[in-house]
């Protein structure tokens, strides 16, 4: 394919002048455009006046091409030569005219110059749209023009192929899995698919060719749509509520002005939505880029790969927008730049998806193989013990007089096993000390005994400070170390048998201390405030350094269930102590106890 000659162009704010008017204006009016011509984007009428043949030259050339689909109104003039007034032949071609009206039925806009009656030298054309105006001309042979076609449109088939075959295997994993990442990821490929045939014009051409209508809002609903469902996907992938709930929301809130705008689509100009879609997608760019690299310090390893992803996309689509706009000028065309970058985006995106499933899959299996050991253990247990019954229901069988010593020793070690196990299931996993169950049956006795030798039962709540900002800044391992330090720490203070401390639940402990009042109890855990606070929890990584709140309550129990108001009495006075700044230990009123 060769470029024309040369072309000039004249701008037509008004719209109302005529080929007459235009064929008659004075030549000085015009301007010079470089090749190919980008006018940007005008709501004027533009007119172009292309040389077509200098000295014969295009006798050769037999076909003329405007490489640019998206043109709404259109209309070319062919003359004889500059000086005709009368022109060969007239062509109105562009987004208002059906696919099936087109001299040429081909995606972009051909006209066949050897059916006129002879090789035309000179073209006038008026163009009007709402968005750019670009206008690439080229004249070819037929034979080349039909070799270029057929290798370009196996190209197209093979790209486009690509895009569907990811769209419905996606779909398809959706239908398997429920993972809502597939059918978001899905939904981002058929549109992303359907604004580059609509770009290369394969939409008009197969999908479309009589819906006027839909080419012309094409454009605006399927891109809003594909960013629209990026946003939704960089949510998913990333899985952002887990790390910060606010930062899901504004996505959400993104996703939804894209969502907004495809309505806006039906109701505002073309050449007004697309400077609003813009300036989204700008904003797009800088919270998805911003949220990828905040992730990436974060060590999530797959922001990496999504930055990687959507910045190859981003950037070849603001370049391409760019050079529409008559921005800039870019060395190729934006539509093949927008097909590398689609290429690489789509498979870098299915790479990172599959990653991120990859890694939810692992978890589920370790996860269920845990829980599998578990039953396993349990269930060697349970055979363990049915062997030790049915050896000693045998022996009783067999030998009942003569081994009545063993069977003794053998229940009494049962016994011992029994204790045991009770002793263990009263035990919290994490911490080494007693464990919630315990303390539930511990205050009851403990309440009775208070009842009836009449003397103080006092009970204790502590809770560690701010621990859900040390399991955010350090880890979950982290904390858990945490809490065997103070758990060990505060066991250490305990000398009488009598006191116990349990673990209550998550970072909150429990101190039963039978026989105590209020004075000597506040002293006590006192002590264990002050040790805590000068005796940093030292970890292979960090030194994390504590404080923690206690709230204390003591009285003699006169009926039934007041341990479990003295333990409420404690409760509140923990919170008075979060309240009045912790790092402290308040004791509740006798009122209240």
């Amino acid at each position: 394919a060769e470029q024309v000659v040369s072309v000039t162009s004249f701008v037509e704010p008004e719209r109302q002048l005529t080929l007459e008017d235009v064929i008659a204006s004075d030549k000085d009016e015009w301007t010079t455009e470089l090749l190919p011509v980008n006018l940007g984007m005008s709501q004027s009428a533009h007119w172009l006046s292309v040389e077509l043949n200098k000295n014969g030259e295009l006798t050769n050339h037999t076909l003329f091409e405007i490489n640019y689909p998206l043109l709404d109104t259109a209309q070319i003039w062919f003359f004889a030569d500059e000086s005709s007034t009368s022109p060969l032949k007239t062509y109105s071609f562009g987004d208002n005219v059906p696919f099936a009206a087109r001299s040429f039925l081909f995606e972009t806009f051909v006209f066949d110059l050897s059916e006129l009656e002879v090789i035309p030298k000179y073209a006038l054309i008026r163009v009007e749209s709402q968005g750019s105006l670009r206008i690439p001309m080229r004249l070819w042979q037929t034979k080349d023009f039909i070799e270029y076609t057929s290798t370009k449109r196996i190209a197209m088939g093979i790209f486009f192929g690509l895009l569907v075959a990811m769209g419905i295997s996606n779909f398809f994993f959706f239908l398997t899995t429920k993972s809502p990442s597939f059918i978001v990821y899905a939904g981002y490929v058929f549109c992303i698919t359907l604004v580059l045939a609509t770009l290369l014009g394969y939409g008009f051409e197969y999908l479309w060719p009589r819906n006027i209508w839909l080419q012309q809002h094409a454009i605006a609903v399927f891109a809003n749509a594909a960013i629209m469902f990026a946003v939704m996907f960089t949510n998913l992938v990333l899985n952002l509520a887990t790390y910060s709930p606010k930062l899901s929301r504004i996505t959400t809130g993104l996703a939804a002005l894209f969502f907004a705008n495809i309505g806006l689509s039906f109701f505002v100009s073309y050449y007004y939505l697309i400077q609003i879609f813009l300036a989204l997608l700008l904003m797009a760019v800088v919270i998805v880029f911003g949220l990828c690299i905040w992730l990436s310090i974060k060590n999530v390893s797959i922001a990496r790969y999504y930055t990687i992803a959507w910045f190859v996309l981003l950037l070849s689509a603001f370049a391409a927008a760019l050079d529409n706009l008559h921005v800039i000028a870019l060395p190729i065309s934006s539509s093949s730049l927008l097909l590398y970058g689609v290429t690489a985006e789509t498979l870098l995106l299915a790479l990172v998806l599959a990653i991120s499933y990859g890694t939810q899959q692992e978890d589920l299996k370790a996860a269920q193989a845990l829980a599998l050991n578990r039953e396993k253990e349990m269930a060697d247990a349970k055979d363990q013990l049915l062997e030790v019954e049915q050896q000693a229901k045998d022996e009783l069988e067999y030998k009942v007089q003569e081994r009545t010593l063993e069977l003794e020793i053998t229940l009494r070690e049962l016994s011992e096993a029994n204790q045991e196990l009770e002793r263990l299931n009263t035990i919290d996993a994490l911490t080494g000390i007693r464990n919630r169950r315990h303390f539930d049956k511990r205050i009851v006795a403990e309440g009775r005994r208070s009842r009836r030798e009449q003397t103080n039962l006092c009970l204790v709540m502590l809770d560690v400070d701010h621990f859900k900002r040390i399991n955010d800044q350090y880890g979950h391992d982290v904390g858990d170390e945490c809490l065997k330090h103070i758990a060990k720490l505060a066991k250490s203070f305990i000398k009488r048998p009598s006191d116990d401390i349990c673990r209550y639940g998550g970072e909150e402990f429990a101190f039963i201390l039978p026989n105590t009042n209020e004075e000597g109890a506040e002293q006590f855990i006192d002590s264990i405030r002050e040790a805590i606070e000068a005796t940093p929890c030292e970890t292979e990584s960090h030194t994390v350094a504590m404080t923690i709140s206690a709230g204390i309550a003591s009285a003699v129990v006169l009926q039934d269930n007041d341990e479990l108001k003295i333990l409420k009495a404690a409760d509140q006075a923990l919170y008075q102590a979060k309240q009045n700044g912790r790092n402290r230990v308040v004791v509740a009123s006798e009122s209240e106890s």
